[in-house]
């Protein structure tokens, strides 16, 4: 099937302060010689799609068509543009071979995407969800009970092999107050403040006193127990997150989180093979509830490991992941070897830099080998995300902190 790659942007990230053009730069990992990719008109966009032919496609030119950067979703300049699709269809014309049918890959919704899309005059195949599932079951609310309904059960206590911390959803300072009290009178040593709708440990707060409570932004948090964690081979927190896709589990890997933010990962997941089995199962659990409350794209879930179990703590569906273009980078271009993703600090060079620091070091990626290290999803100035494939995910990890070193 022929592939139309939009990795978009939801209405609502502009006011959440995420990059603009991240999305757009991983969806590169998933573009080929053989399928359409939409990308914002971007001379540093050019550049990094410029280095994917020269060095993954020998040369191919990668069919794209780029959309004049006037709005934060490019969607909406689509959507305005009459003569925007009609450049699409023409590329579809020429593209798709014939009898060959379309198929949409987007990171997020949002109503500007689906407009232009029925606009076309080739049919495109998205699966689209509804709006209950898109604001009742795509975030942390579903963990927990309501402070305030707490003889209520959350939809999530349906399944009970489904391991989860303790915690209650609160919104007003006084309901938050009432949930860390009640998690105190049942034991709970260490609580911690988690927005609902947030991501990649955006705004996570550990609540030493009542006190912090009065700190906390305006919103709804998860006030949950804060576990006590093993930790991993790489010296952190010991977690797994599993990634969806075509409404099966199709990747699970180590996140690197420095705090509560996460700074890349490390694929495959290493763990003891009754913490895989735990996980596994969960999951499973998970995706057929996310599939009968009306999944139909992709997303993911978190786990923290404590004591050798596994424990649910975050949902991250109606998205791709962060890792999502990871694992596609990966299928397309150095399929099943280990890696790690990160990022660097000193982000002001070109990509074209970037690669002769990395050539010059001898660890930029080699395409016979599939060893080396590429800046799949990499931007002067803004998104700086690089990929390191080794033969373990361990030697993958520490090819990534010397590339680290390099750009300090």
């Amino acid at each position: 099937m022929f592939k139309l790659i939009n990795f978009n942007r939801a209405l609502t990230d502009e006011a959440r302060g995420l990059e603009k053009y991240g999305n757009a730069l991983a969806s590169l990992s998933l573009s080929s010689p053989i399928h359409l990719t939409l990308l914002p008109d971007h001379e540093d966009l050019k550049a990094l799609a410029a280095l994917y032919e020269k060095v993954l496609f020998e040369g191919q030119i990668l069919p794209i068509c780029y959309i004049p950067d006037d709005h934060y979703v490019t969607d909406e300049t689509i959507f305005k543009s009459p003569a925007l699709i009609s450049q699409i269809d023409a590329h579809l014309d020429r593209l798709v071979p014939a009898g060959e049918q379309v198929a949409l890959f987007m990171a997020k919704p949002n109503p500007y995407l689906y407009g232009w899309l029925l606009q076309l005059k080739r049919k495109v195949h998205f699966k689209r969800e509804t709006q209950k599932y898109l604001k009742q079951i795509i975030h942390k609310g579903i963990f927990h009970r309501h402070i305030s309904t707490k003889d209520t059960p959350s939809v999530i206590e349906a399944f009970p092999a489904l391991r989860i911390p303790l915690g209650y959803i609160a919104g007003s300072k006084k309901d938050i107050k009432l949930a860390y009290t009640t998690l105190k009178t049942q034991g709970v040593e260490k609580i911690m403040a988690k927005p609902i709708k947030e991501s990649l440990g955006r705004g996570i707060k550990t609540l030493h006193s009542v006190a912090d409570i009065h700190a906390l932004p305006k919103g709804v948090y998860a006030i949950e127990e804060k576990l006590a964690l093993d930790t991993n081979s790489f010296g952190m927190e010991a977690n797994c997150a599993i990634g969806y896709h075509e409404q099966k589990a199709f990747a699970h890997w180590t996140q690197l989180i420095d705090g509560t933010t996460y700074v890349g990962a490390v694929y495959p997941f290493e763990g003891s093979e009754a913490v895989k089995n735990d996980i596994a199962n969960q999951s499973a659990i998970f995706l057929e509830f996310a599939k009968t409350h009306g999944m139909k794209n992709d997303g993911g879930i978190d786990f923290l490991i404590a004591n050798d179990k596994a424990y649910l703590i975050d949902n991250n569906l109606g998205r791709l992941t962060a890792t999502h273009s990871s694992i596609f980078f990966q299928q397309n271009h150095a399929i099943n070897r280990p890696f790690s993703t990160f990022a660097i600090k000193n982000h002001q060079y070109s990509v074209d830099e970037v690669w002769e620091i990395l050539q010059k070091a001898d660890v930029a990626f080699d395409k016979t080998t599939k060893t080396g290290v590429f800046p799949y999803a990499y931007m002067k100035g803004e998104t700086r995300k690089f990929i390191a494939f080794h033969d373990s995910s361990t030697t993958a990890y520490e090819m990534g902190l010397k590339v680290q070193s390099l750009f300090d």
